[in-house]
């Protein structure tokens, strides 16, 4: 699973609302669309994204792609301030396809979304931090062109414990 949130979304104002929305998740819409066939499940609220795939590998590289993505967004002048910053992590574990009643649709569950949610805070911005977990299935995979950096064991947020990290990147380390 991929997690991800905005740096400083909290900050826009109604009308960079309407921009952000409209560029800056119309371009991560844009970037899913090319992984529809390896997507499980999405959502979306406000600044955050979850995103469910099958594998490490195709996780990888469309967290990295949403991070480029990101990255050209600001690099072109465009409308997206330029105080914002995605911030991702991953993470491999498994969680539950139930019925979510409150939203009346299927969805996932488990604490292992709960892990790479308390990652996501302390990611720096631009960067895609992952689990042990999933370091170590990227390299059991064949994906020659990803790979991970062991960046230390740090606390991860709402004090949910220390947490061995890795930077993804492409190319191997």
């Amino acid at each position: 699973m991929v997690i991800g949130d905005i740096r400083g979304y909290s900050r826009l104002t109604e009308d960079e609302l309407v921009t952000f929305s409209r560029v800056v998740l119309g371009t991560f819409g844009e970037v899913l669309a090319r992984y529809d066939d390896d997507i499980e499940y999405r959502n979306t609220w406000g600044d955050a994204l979850l995103v469910v795939f099958g594998d490490a590998t195709t996780a990888a590289r469309c967290a990295l792609d949403l991070r480029d993505a990101m990255a050209a967004l600001q690099q072109e002048g465009s409308e997206v301030p330029g105080h914002l910053g995605i911030r991702l992590s991953a993470h491999v574990g498994p969680i539950f396809p139930l019925w979510d009643p409150v939203m009346r649709q299927p969805s996932f569950f488990g604490a292992h979304i709960v892990r790479a949610a308390r990652m996501e805070p302390v990611t720096p911005p631009g960067a895609v931090l992952v689990t042990e977990a999933f370091a170590a299935a990227l390299e059991l995979s064949d994906s020659h062109d990803l790979g991970c950096e062991y960046v230390g064991h740090h606390p991860a947020a709402k004090d949910y414990g220390r947490l061995r990290m890795y930077a993804l990147e492409r190319g191997r380390s």
